[in-house]
């Protein structure tokens, strides 16, 4: 799935800063992408804080475009009152994965300091989804490519979820939602690889392009 969108600092501040994302198109194999895999909301403005490095940490509020404020059930539109239901009850992270993962994407692409190696490694943990226990995973960054003026540099970023920590937390999370038993033996272990690559303007250090694949294999 291919997306292009708009994204603006509204406001900073010492810790945080407020910025407002705009999914402009999104096309799968150069067709529209089906209104269910973006939410519906191509064309709706998000505005969020981050960080101080950038990355999302609290949706607050959603303009919804004209197409997606219709009322009722409505194939691949979300309600102004449905809309309103899940930003209320659902979780900070869970709500920036589900509504910002472009932008959690770009995010990722700064703040590199590479020495002579090229090459960085660090170890960190992710939050589970709904109910599930934080997940440990290990990142690995490459500069592929220093880059020029005429060329963007290149940067990899692989990071592996560890296999028993990403099947604990699926399990919990599916178990408090009722798809596996409460008291079963839960997933067995599972490998997460997600390989993000960043193209990125040398003159002005912003990320031009970013692509995002996830892997998911269970035994």
């Amino acid at each position: 799935m291919d997306s292009t969108g708009s994204l603006s600092i509204m406001a900073t501040a010492m810790s945080s800063t407020t910025m407002e994302w705009t999914m402009l198109t999104s096309t799968s194999g150069g067709a529209p992408t089906d209104p269910d895999a973006t939410e519906g909301l191509v064309g709706s403005t998000i505005r969020f804080q981050t960080d101080a490095g950038g990355n999302p940490t609290r949706i607050e509020s959603v303009t919804l475009a004209q197409s997606s404020s219709v009322a009722g059930p409505t194939t691949g539109r979300i309600s102004r009152g449905s809309l309103d239901r899940v930003l209320q009850g659902t979780d900070p992270e869970t709500l920036t994965l589900m509504f910002l993962p472009q932008v959690a994407a770009i995010s990722s692409c700064q703040n590199f300091k590479f020495g002579p190696e090229h090459s960085l490694t660090r170890q960190g943990e992710s939050p589970g989804i709904g109910a599930g226990s934080p997940i440990t995973f290990d990142v690995v960054v490459v500069l592929e490519s220093p880059g020029s003026a005429s060329k963007p540099a290149r940067v990899r970023m692989t990071q592996s979820f560890d296999p028993v920590s990403a099947a604990a937390s699926f399990s919990q999370a599916y178990q408090a939602a009722g798809r596996l038993p409460a008291n079963g033996a839960g997933l067995s272990p599972m490998t997460r690889e997600t390989v993000t690559n960043c193209e990125i303007d040398i003159a002005t250090g912003t990320a031009t392009r970013v692509s995002v694949e996830t892997t998911v294999r269970y035994g």
